[in-house]
């Protein structure tokens, strides 16, 4: 699955086209209501909340000493505790991810050295969905098309898979990035398979339909 991890922080662009087809994301990346939080040594100021896996930014204001850094965790979390995070060397905002599950998460400004926890803010990670219309059958081996919306999250791809194989699996796959509708093939084996839109950072399986591929008589 190649480039599959690597592709993770690489910044989708919503809304643009891609290769001639339509890019379907649908989600709202983060809400346009802020939470300004400061103590006497630093402060954030973050979006209330954001969906799951979408990229969103901070800005900070701190002592920026070597190490220093801004991160998502889950709220709550003990102190060194990290997710996604960003040192702040990269200056003001940083960028982070959310995370692929929703839920009550913190964003932290860290010093480096200490661990200490400057100043913190807490934020919402939403829930998102995902739809997909593929063909209800595919002979072995053959390509076939399928539609999808959904949030088009950094690494997010779309598949086909055995039917209940476990998850992160994946045979013929496409990223989202390159827009609706996709192009995949199906196994050269007959049988009951699925079509997935999977989240590229935790492989969570946002939505699933059945396609049954079916044998190509030989001429």
């Amino acid at each position: 699955m190649k480039n599959l991890l690597g592709c993770l922080f690489v910044a989708t662009l919503l809304g643009l086209t891609a290769c001639g087809k339509e890019q379907a994301g649908t989600q709202t990346l983060s809400s346009t209501e802020t939470v300004t939080t400061k103590s006497e040594t630093a402060g954030l100021e973050t979006p209330a909340e954001v969906a799951a896996g979408a990229g969103f930014e901070v800005s900070w204001t701190g002592p920026d000493n070597d190490g220093d850094y801004v991160t998502i965790v889950e709220a709550g979390a003990q102190q060194g505790a990290y997710l996604n995070y960003a040192y702040t060397t990269s200056g003001t905002p940083v960028s982070l991810r959310a995370l692929d599950s929703p839920g009550s998460y913190e964003i932290r400004y860290v010093d480096g050295a200490s661990k200490d926890i400057l100043v913190s803010a807490p934020i919402t990670v939403t829930e998102v969905e995902a739809r997909l219309d593929a063909p209800g059958k595919a002979g072995a081996g053959a390509d076939f098309a399928v539609s999808w919306t959904g949030p088009a999250s950094d690494g997010d791809y779309v598949t086909i898979v055995e039917a209940g194989a476990q998850q992160g699996s994946y045979l013929s796959y496409v990223y989202t990035t390159s827009g609706t509708p996709v192009t995949l093939t199906a196994s050269e084996t007959p049988g009951a398979y699925e079509v997935r839109y999977v989240m590229g950072h935790s492989k969570r399986i946002l939505a699933s339909t059945p396609i049954s591929v079916t044998a190509v008589e030989a001429l």
